[in-house]
């Protein structure tokens, strides 16, 4: 979904650093879906974070980097019009893919006499109401939500690259940290029972703050700017401290502290929990 980046203005070449961790990160969120004995090693190895916070982070700073260059070349209307053309080719991409599950899952049934037994609930029930809920991005099949997710971001990233333009990278970053904290004190994380309005494992409203987060530092990158400096080893020693703590905490080489039900409160996926957006 990103384009070639390139630390030297006017060049197009890839930059391979990003591409293979990208890659590598694609594989391991694939093998995290299948019955594979390779989970145990893919599958929350390093802690309480996974590789899509990983990937999304990676999206919006490679997003940020791409479109700011565009932006400093072309001007902000060709920047804006290259994102909306992205997003629309990510939606129309998701528009296929749930097509075809819905297909599937009325195919099978028609064909079999009953339905696949991993089908989507609310396509089972209704598939034409799924069918309708889909394209306004309502609804999301299990497994069909990244897609939405990143149309949604592609959209906000013009916005996103203007404000960072007038000035106000930490302004925006402060406000998306604030919608995040926002979203983890209001929304429940209960996913047992997904309705006809349900969007999928990822809530953007929290899961938007990687990608914000990302995009603003591709900004700075863009423009030359150091944004964090490398120079900080006391930031990098805490960085580490709570990295290792977490992993013992995780594989439960040490206790927690707190009781089960609050630790996995505290690092839930969907809703991007605080433990988990600090590790």
């Amino acid at each position: 979904m990103l384009a070639s980046v390139s630390a030297t203005p006017g060049r197009t070449t890839r930059d391979l650093r990003l591409d293979g961790l990208r890659g590598l990160l694609l594989v391991i969120m694939a093998l995290n879906h299948i019955t594979t004995d390779l989970r145990v090693f893919t599958e929350h190895p390093l802690g309480f974070v996974s590789a899509a916070e990983g990937f999304v982070f990676l999206a919006g700073l490679v997003a940020g980097f791409v479109f700011t260059r565009r932006r400093l070349r072309d001007g902000a209307k060709a920047a804006q019009t290259a994102a909306w053309r992205r997003a629309r080719t990510i939606y129309w991409a998701h528009l296929g893919l749930l097509a075809f599950v819905c297909a599937w899952v009325v195919g099978f049934k028609a064909i079999a006499g009953t339905p696949p037994g991993n089908a989507p609930d609310l396509l089972l029930i209704s598939p034409v109401a799924g069918l309708l809920a889909g394209p306004f991005l309502m609804y999301q099949p299990p497994l069909l939500d990244i897609l939405p997710l990143y149309t949604g971001f592609m959209l906000l990233l013009p916005a996103l690259l203007a404000a960072y333009a007038r000035g106000h990278r930490a302004t925006v970053v402060g406000a998306s940290f604030g919608l995040w904290a926002l979203t983890n004190a209001l929304i429940s994380v209960d996913l047992s029972q997904p309705g006809l309005f349900f969007t999928g494992a990822f809530n953007p409203f929290a899961w938007q703050l990687l990608f914000v987060v990302g995009s603003a530092l591709g900004d700075a990158w863009a423009r030359g700017e150091t944004a964090v400096r490398a120079d900080r080893p006391g930031l990098v020693a805490a960085a580490l401290a709570i990295s290792i703590g977490c992993f013992l905490v995780r594989h439960a080489f040490v206790p927690s502290f707190v009781p089960g039900a609050v630790l996995q409160t505290l690092e839930n996926k969907n809703i991007l929990a605080p433990l988990r957006l600090l590790n």
